[in-house]
């Protein structure tokens, strides 16, 4: 702070809590700010532009803990789809069939298979 009103001549200075911030950031005096950082979330509650800190939550799990989640998915998946000669097979999402329920019925009934699904079918993903 001496840097700024010594060397660049600040007239004044305003430190203010970075949830803070980032609700003015959003044009919004009133808001619930999420933030997610690598080590942990913090969730905090700005009302007319004050904080409330005693309503502020801070939780360990953060984007490192998501990443470890999300790759013990991936391996789980991979272990299911596991070939006979132990080999690996990732379908991508591209190659993904969507098929609807209603068509899959239709065709059971022997109604014509190019018949478009209604908008109230459900859809599976079949690779």
């Amino acid at each position: 702070i001496e840097i700024l009103y010594e060397s660049l001549s600040a007239p004044a200075t305003f430190l203010a809590p970075s949830p803070m911030l980032a609700s003015f950031a959003n044009g919004r005096q009133t808001s619930l700010v999420v933030d997610i950082g690598a080590g942990g979330t913090r969730v905090t509650p700005i009302v007319d532009g004050l904080v409330l800190g005693q309503a502020q939550r801070r939780n360990g799990r953060g984007g490192e803990w998501l990443s470890c989640m999300q790759e013990q998915v991936v391996e789980d998946l991979m272990d299911m789809k596991k070939r006979k000669d132990g080999s690996t097979c990732i379908h991508p999402r591209y190659a993904c069939k969507r098929v609807y329920k209603s068509s899959i019925l239709e065709e059971g009934s022997s109604a014509s298979p190019s018949s478009s699904p209604s908008s109230s079918s459900s859809s599976l993903f079949l690779f």
